[in-house]
């Protein structure tokens, strides 16, 4: 009879305009992945699932505890039986496919995003694994879990929260708009800090968007007459319109891409919380509808579907290609909700028949991951020479937690510091991430000489701070050269860049761009930074140019490889063609008094070639960057240069 009663209230609250919104979301989603240049913010369909989650969610708990209903373990067995059976079966289905396409350092990767997964973390993995919007994310075929990972990690905590607030008899909605607007805080400081990752990734910058959708549910009454509500439901749709059309441009910096979307997601939910708004009745259409039933399962399956083949071939998909995908993973989304989701939900498989499935294949597939992970991707499958090659992709230098700092707008690492006191370091490595690239050869000459040292990274800027890349970017190197004058400490400091964003557009500090050229802007921007950094009585290092693919060199060689592919990429660079380039650089810094000029070059340069591929091993992990398994190549040309400088 309870349960009957509950399919009742259940019935009686459906919303078909939700379903049509669902729509409008995963649409988005699988538009953005296929066709990015068509719908530029159509990634910020996600954004739109957590407002519409954090609405039911809140409205379906609320009900239950004013009724003196609520249950916990019920709560947690419908979590269960909404989510587990579609996901175990993507799960199962990408583990098998992964293993047959994809190459060993790949599938270790893939390995532990699945484990991640199914221990509610993969947010947390991506974190630290992934850029999302880098061309390595579009060979990871479970990235899209992570938004999975802050939909469950908020759906073990908020329902704590909740019965908090009916216990103790908090005010609900002052308690959800103080956590909306502390999260949306954190969010907006981790932009404006360029942690964008962390801003991406991690719930405790992207519960906001959870929590409007929560606001709403227990918002009071405002009253609103029918036109009015009308009026909030065409802005609503006109936000999330724009959203989906411009993407990022909709939202001046700091702000988070997504508000605007999530604000035009909640005018559309609550708008037709009183009867449906003209917008609402659109919404409801039945395509809509039918297509907003199966938004969870095409979530799910779009991803592998459109990943795994594009890992395969090698290149972009054609037209036919993407359509062939869309239309295939809108198929597959139908069965998938048809023999899976609605079976599972409709609770003809009782509580423990599903959880123990639900534990019997978890343990499997962990077993798998566990063991592609030991057998690092079983490379004896493949093409010896493309799983050598693969080794490297991706292996880029990472800071150890507890060796990260925050300095200002920068991120720092410590190198060979026993005290852990970045204000104390000997030696700084100042730049963008290639200061960080070349961490492994530095922190092994700090260990040599007995001395501590810092990296410094403004990531994606020049260290310029007269002209950048971009505003920001001149306001985070001023900060750096500052804090770089004032430590006392510090007699080293060297200099790191990639040096092939000269050829980017830069700006001014009043946000108008410059005409010169890139290569002559930034060696005099160097000048000025020597001088300043002798000014303070610093011994200063700059390292120079490296012939950078432009390409992901490891994946994609490595790739064609495996599977047959014509080899029609370039594997280096005429060494003409690389002086060039940078015979002015060379000539400007090389051999020079006051200042130490490392030539990486000349240890990647040979016979007139200067080489990405060496011995049948890829120097680069990715386009630019030295994988750190390479990165002791160059260290003859970087001891010699730190003896000179840090001898007494």
């Amino acid at each position: 009879m309870q349960d009957s009663r509950r399919a009742c209230a259940a019935s009686e609250h459906y919303r078909p305009d939700i379903d049509g919104l669902r729509a409008i979301a995963v649409l988005s989603v699988l538009l953005f992945h296929l066709f990015k240049d068509l719908l530029p913010g159509g990634y910020l369909g996600v954004d739109i699932f957590f407002v519409i989650s954090g609405y039911l969610i809140t409205s379906i708990l609320v009900r239950e505890h004013q009724s003196h209903d609520f249950s916990l373990l019920r709560f947690y067995e419908r979590r269960l039986r909404r989510l587990a059976p579609a996901l175990m079966a993507v799960l199962a289905a990408t583990t098998v496919a992964a293993m047959l396409v994809l190459l060993p350092l790949d599938l270790v990767g893939y390995a532990r995003s699945l484990i991640s997964t199914l221990a509610f973390v993969s947010n947390i993995y991506f974190w630290r694994d992934s850029n999302y919007f880098s061309r390595l994310a579009e060979e990871k075929p479970l990235l899209n879990t992570w938004s999975l990972g802050i939909e469950e990690q908020f759906y073990i905590l908020f329902p704590l929260l909740l019965a908090a607030c009916f216990r103790w008899k908090l005010k609900l909605f002052r308690t959800l708009l103080l956590a909306v607007a502390v999260s949306l805080a954190i969010n907006v400081l981790a932009i404006d800090a360029r942690k964008l990752t962390t801003a991406f990734y991690l719930l405790p910058t992207r519960a906001w968007e959870l929590g409007l959708g929560c606001l709403l549910a227990v918002a009071p009454g405002l009253g609103l007459g029918a036109r009015a509500r009308a009026a909030l439901g065409a802005v609503g749709l006109m936000l999330v319109l724009a959203s989906l059309l411009f993407g990022d441009a909709i939202a001046p910096a700091p702000w988070p891409a997504a508000l605007a979307a999530c604000l035009g997601s909640a005018l559309l939910i609550g708008s037709s919380q009183g009867g449906l708004t003209p917008v609402g009745r659109c919404l409801s259409w039945r395509p809509f509808v039918a297509v907003g039933l199966i938004s969870y399962s095409l979530y799910l399956w779009h991803w592998p579907i459109i990943v795994l083949p594009k890992y395969y071939i090698v290149r972009e998909l054609a037209l036919i290609e993407s359509l062939a995908l869309g239309a295939i993973s809108l198929a597959v989304a139908t069965l998938s909700w048809r023999w899976i989701e609605r079976p599972f939900r409709s609770g003809r498989c009782s509580l423990a028949g599903l959880a123990a499935a639900y534990a019997i294949g978890s343990l499997g597939l962990v077993a798998v991951g566990v063991a592609i992970v030991a057998r690092d991707g079983f490379p004896a499958r493949l093409n010896a020479d493309a799983a050598r090659i693969n080794s490297v992709v991706g292996d880029t230098f990472r800071c150890p937690i507890a060796s990260m700092r925050r300095i200002g707008q920068l991120d720092g690492c410590l190198l060979n510091s026993q005290a852990g006191q970045a204000s104390q370091a000997q030696v700084v490595i100042f730049g963008d991430s290639h200061a960080l690239m070349y961490a492994p050869v530095f922190e092994r000459l700090l260990r040599a000489h007995g001395m501590s040292g810092l990296a410094m990274s403004a990531y994606g800027c020049l260290p310029s701070s007269e002209r950048n890349l971009s505003v920001a970017c001149l306001a985070s190197v001023e900060q750096g050269v500052s804090t770089i004058q004032s430590m006392s400490s510090a007699k080293v400091v060297v200099i790191a860049l990639r040096w092939s964003a000269v050829d980017e557009p830069m700006l001014r500090r009043d946000g108008t761009a410059i005409e010169q050229d890139g290569v002559q802007a930034v060696s005099e921007d160097l000048e000025r930074l020597l001088g300043a950094l002798r000014s303070a009585g610093k011994k200063v290092v700059i390292v120079g140019p490296l012939a950078e693919p432009g390409f992901d060199v490891a994946s994609v060689l490595s790739r064609k490889l495996a599977f047959d592919r014509p080899l029609d990429v370039a594997t280096g660079l005429p060494h003409d063609r690389f002086l060039q380039k940078w015979s002015s650089v060379l000539a400007r810094f090389a051999g020079r008094q006051d200042v130490t000029f490392i030539q990486p070059h000349l240890h990647q340069c040979r016979d007139g070639h200067c080489h990405y591929i060496v011995n049948g091993q890829a120097l680069f992990a990715d386009a630019n960057h030295l994988a750190s398994a390479q990165v002791a190549r160059f260290e003859p040309a970087f001891a010699t240069a730190m003896g000179r400088v840090l001898s007494p």
